[in-house]
């Protein structure tokens, strides 16, 4: 069922992607290919995986220990607060605390 979840999500993502790239205007100088080529690739390369997802799931996914998804969790959670806090923090100072803290969380 997650697979097949995944996939859905992966296929409607793609699809509002390809509909964006399709909203890009062409500058007057621009190269034979313009701007949608590679939006357009990208989005039917994830239409694509999420199709392939969603028509041939795993049968049993085997999920992570609850360990190993508390350390992705850490993750999820110190590069959000990474996001949200390079620029008052400085660049060299938030990689030094946002990278020691994901060292020492093994």
């Amino acid at each position: 069922m997650s697979d097949r979840l995944t996939g859905l999500i992966t296929i409607i993502v793609a699809l509002a992607f390809f509909a964006g790239a399709t909203q890009l205007e062409e500058p007057f100088f621009a190269d034979p290919l313009g701007p949608k080529a590679f939006p357009m690739l990208i989005s039917s390369v994830g239409l694509l995986a999420g199709m392939v997802l969603l028509l041939r799931p795993d049968e049993e996914p085997n999920w992570p220990e609850a360990a190993t998804m508390g350390r992705l969790f850490l993750a999820m959670i110190v590069l959000i607060f990474y996001a949200y806090s390079l620029k008052p923090l400085g660049f060299f100072n938030f990689n030094r605390a946002g990278c020691s803290s994901l060292v020492l969380s093994n």
